[in-house]
């Protein structure tokens, strides 16, 4: 008898563990759908973890570093950090919705300890990892492909267990993280050097226009021949400007044809900005797609990029792309256009003073009537030093004969 009862102890005791087992590892391996806050959902965590509430720890989600935009048909980095002294298992469950409530956006687990479920409306743990004090989940969410979705939010619960194989002494944090869809724009990012301001075997410019507070705070392209209206205007240029220069975005099927015209600083790196200072130039209402993009200045030649280049076209001009200017292949007649000002480094040549599309003896005489003996923000200085000198006129010399395409001129 008392063989059948201690029998009959070990089942229930074995019973008891065997359940209250199960039901921990099958939250740790996948977490229940409908339990991150987010509106219309009943319940939270909170219903099998106990005490739930109360804990003294935090729950963070961040969204691509810390910027809270997104576009259309990316994909973004994102975690979530659970911190709690003393806990030592960790589990999340997330969602992504949008105003009208409705699952957006697709999930991409990019470490084993989290994974896709309910048909992929939900990111969460897999196998809650174990450690102690705290722990971070990393993942991707990709946005939907077609705009207009509008703002989406984050909504999250996350579990901070102390292991010890039952729902007690549990908490659960919940967290949410609102992001704001942005319109796509026509950006350029580009590079490309004016000979007359290189430093010699080197990528970068002198800036000594600036320095010496020579450049012009309104864009100089209102005359002829650009005869450009815009209004873009700096209260304050940073050291590394070293000029104005004119975009011109082309059609794609007719680069004769411009569609659109933005002036943009010059930096001393060979990038552009805008005006306000922002990375890139963004042409006003031109639609996003493919376009030819030409650049000029004030006194060197312009140049034409081979192709049609998609914009935007991300968030820098990466070397070797087809937005880098400094490289033959990438400007349309190659080297014919561009100049090598020492170790195979290529610039737009200088010496095109009277804008006519050539450099020629009349930029001579251009250059012979325009020199002066105070530092001046003039078309003749090709050095872009601010004086007009010997130096312009041995720099001029070198590229006599160069001509710019027939539609740039």
């Amino acid at each position: 008898m008392l063989h059948k009862i201690l029998i009959s102890f070990i089942v229930v005791l074995f019973l008891s563990f065997y359940a209250g087992s199960a039901y921990i590892n099958s939250s740790s391996g996948t977490p229940p759908a409908n339990m991150t806050g987010a509106p219309g959902t009943s319940s939270n965590c909170t219903s099998c973890h106990s005490p739930g509430a109360g804990g003294s720890g935090t729950f963070t989600i961040t969204f691509n570093n810390g910027i809270n935009q997104y576009l259309p048909g990316q994909t973004y980095p994102m975690s979530v950090t659970i911190l709690q002294e003393g806990q030592k298992r960790w589990g999340f469950s997330m969602v992504a919705r949008n105003s009208a409530n409705q699952n957006v956006g697709s999930w991409i687990p990019t470490n084993t300890d989290s994974k896709t479920f309910s048909s992929n409306t939900h990111i969460g743990h897999k196998n809650a990892p174990v450690m102690t004090g705290a722990y971070t989940f990393h993942f991707s969410w990709t946005a939907p492909a077609t705009p207009a979705t509008g703002n989406v939010t984050f909504y999250a619960s996350g579990v901070a267990a102390n292991n010890n194989s039952s729902s007690s002494g549990d908490y659960v944090y919940l967290s949410a993280v609102s992001i704001a869809e942005t319109v796509p724009q026509a950006t350029i990012h580009l590079k490309l050097l004016l000979q007359g301001a290189v430093t010699p075997g080197t990528a970068t410019m002198y800036t000594n226009l600036n320095s010496q507070n020579l450049l012009p705070t309104a864009q100089p392209f209102n005359t002829n021949p650009w005869n450009y209206p815009g209004t873009e205007t700096v209260q304050t240029f940073t050291p590394d400007v070293t000029d104005w220069v004119l975009l011109e975005a082309r059609s794609a099927t007719n680069n004769h044809l411009i569609l659109a015209r933005k002036a943009a600083l010059l930096l001393n790196n060979g990038t552009l900005k805008d005006a306000n200072g922002n990375p890139g130039v963004t042409f006003d209402a031109l639609p996003v797609g493919s376009y030819y993009i030409a650049v000029k200045h004030r006194n060197h030649l312009a140049a034409l990029s081979a192709s049609p280049i998609n914009l935007p076209n991300g968030s820098i001009c990466s070397t070797g792309s087809p937005c880098d200017f400094t490289l033959p292949a990438n400007v349309t007649t190659g080297s014919q256009t561009l100049v090598n000002t020492g170790n195979n480094i290529w610039a737009l040549p200088a010496g095109d003073i009277n804008q006519d599309g050539a450099i020629t003896y009349a930029d001579y005489n251009a250059w012979r009537n325009g020199i002066i003996f105070i530092p001046a923000y003039t078309p003749a200085d090709i050095t872009l030093d601010g004086a007009v000198s010997l130096p312009d006129f041995n720099t001029f010399a070198s590229n006599v004969g160069k001509v710019a395409l027939p539609q740039l001129r």
